[in-house]
């Protein structure tokens, strides 16, 4: 009895052995289960900020195009008003110069009548009888009166509405002087605005275009970035292997659908750069960008983002990784670079929880 009752204890020692192996290959399982889907979660949360950024950038763009297209209506609106004032002036000039040939008309017309009927101011010695100067004066005024007629109106008619009309253009063109001149001080300023603005546009795609392939041939790769500003689309092109910088898929150049992860994000990262070095913002943060790259990809990249922090002293970066920084301490020396690392997740409830690496 008493070696049976051993026998059962050893069998039941094995048994609480065997569960307890299985407990912990269960424990081990889920611990392994878990990562995978933080970096789900952090894969989605990447994928997200990239389109919000993206849709930031082509906000931008879009407002640039809209404020050129309102300017070039103004600009269109101006000219359209001037190019009807200037066919109002013409138009008052070609009427004053018909009234000046008209009062040119009746002034020859009237000398004409005076000199027929010889009026002098002084007495003048005629010959002939009365009824013969009444004649010759009844013929001078016919004459007179047919003159009148064709011209419809007499001399001094002619003459106030030709001072009419002169004092009105007069007029119309000292009124005219301060609203063109206006308008031309105006379409000055609105084909200068459009055409710095179209340069300003222009030289920022030129700068973060300059600043990715810079930036990408850090790694010795090589690629373009095209900003089309007129149909509002963004192409990237890189070459991993450096040998070729052709946009031609097949002589090395890839879009970034023929990228793998790690390559995809170097080449985002570059990118990110990129727009950062046209916003000019004073503060400039990236999350959880190394965490599809491989370790030796992964350094080339964080290196690369702490060279361009360095350069630029004014600005302040912000970097955050989930992933180990135990190589970062080459750069403990630096007092231009402060790596932070948190505390396990598991055991901090607070920030205090901060502690410099």
């Amino acid at each position: 009895m008493e070696a049976d009752a051993t026998q059962k204890q050893v069998e039941i020692e094995e048994y609480t052995q065997l569960q307890t192996e299985i407990e912990v290959r269960e424990l081990e399982a889920r611990r392994k289960e878990k990562p995978l889907q933080e970096l789900k979660r952090q894969n989605e949360h990447a994928i997200a900020g990239l389109q919000q950024q993206n849709s930031a950038a082509q906000d931008a763009l879009h407002a640039a195009i809209a404020e050129k297209t309102k300017l070039g209506a103004k600009r269109n609106k101006y000219t359209d008003k001037i190019l009807g004032m200037e066919k109002e002036l013409r138009e008052c000039v070609a009427d004053a110069a018909a009234i000046d040939d008209a009062m040119e008309a009746a002034l020859t017309a009237t000398k004409e009548l005076a000199a027929q009927l010889e009026l002098s101011p002084d007495a003048m010695e005629v010959t002939g009888t009365s009824a013969l100067l009444d004649r010759k004066i009844a013929a001078k005024e016919k004459r007179i009166k047919k003159s009148e007629d064709q011209h419809g109106a007499s001399h001094e008619q002619i003459e106030a509405v030709y001072t009419r009309a002169q004092q009105t253009y007069d007029e119309y063109v000292v009124a005219s002087e301060g609203p063109a001149a206006f308008m031309k001080a105006l379409q000055r300023g609105a084909g200068g605005r459009t055409a710095n603005l179209t340069k300003l546009i222009t030289a920022i795609g030129n700068r973060a275009e300059y600043c990715f392939k810079k930036t990408i041939k850090k790694k010795n790769w090589k690629g373009q970035m095209k900003v089309d500003h007129a149909t509002g689309l963004l192409d990237i092109h890189v070459d991993p292997t450096g040998v070729s910088s052709s946009n031609r898929e097949g002589d090395g150049a890839k879009t970034n659908a023929g990228l793998s992860g790690g390559e995809k994000s170097y080449t985002t990262s570059c990118f990110i750069v990129s727009l950062w070095e046209a916003m000019e913002t004073p503060f400039r943060c990236l999350d959880e960008f190394d965490v599809f790259m491989d370790n030796l990809n992964r350094k080339i990249a964080i290196d690369m983002m702490i060279d361009v922090a360095k350069s630029q002293e004014d600005r302040q970066f912000v970097y955050l990784s989930p992933l180990g920084m135990s190589f970062l301490k080459q750069y403990d020396s630096d007092d231009r670079v402060n790596v932070i690392r948190m505390a396990d997740h598991a055991t901090q409830s607070t920030l205090d929880g901060f502690l410099n690496a």
